[in-house]
C-alpha cells in the first residue's frame, strides 16, 4: 500500500561561514541545520535533514510541526527562503 506523501514548507535562513561555505537552518524545527560548500548544497543537505526529522516524528507518532512563513528580520543573513519537503 502506497503512503500519501505530504508536502511541508519550512522557512530557511542561510548564513555564510567566515572560513568559507554556508550554514542553512530552519528556526521552526529543532535540530534542522546543515552546512555546504555552496548555498545550493547547504539547502539540499538541509532538505535531507528535515525529511529525516519528519520521518522520525511520524514513526514516533509525535506531533508534526507545520511552520508559518517568517519575514527576514535578522542581520548577518544572506537570505531566507522556504524549503519544500515531501514525506
Amino acid at each position: 500500500m502506497n503512503k500519501i506523501k505530504k508536502i511541508y514548507h519550512y522557512p530557511v535562513k542561510i548564513e555564510s561561514h567566515k572560513e568559507g561555505g554556508f550554514h542553512a537552518y530552519s528556526p521552526k524545527l529543532q535540530g534542522a541545520w546543515a552546512d555546504g560548500d555552496t548555498v545550493k548544497e547547504a539547502i539540499e543537505n538541509l532538505q535531507d535533514i528535515i525529511k529525516h526529522i519528519l520521518e522520525y516524528r511520524q514513526e514516533q507518532r509525535k506531533r508534526m510541526i507545520v511552520p508559518a512563513i517568517l519575514p527576514v528580520a535578522q542581520r548577518g543573513l544572506i537570505g531566507e527562503l522556504n524549503v519544500t519537503v515531501y514525506v
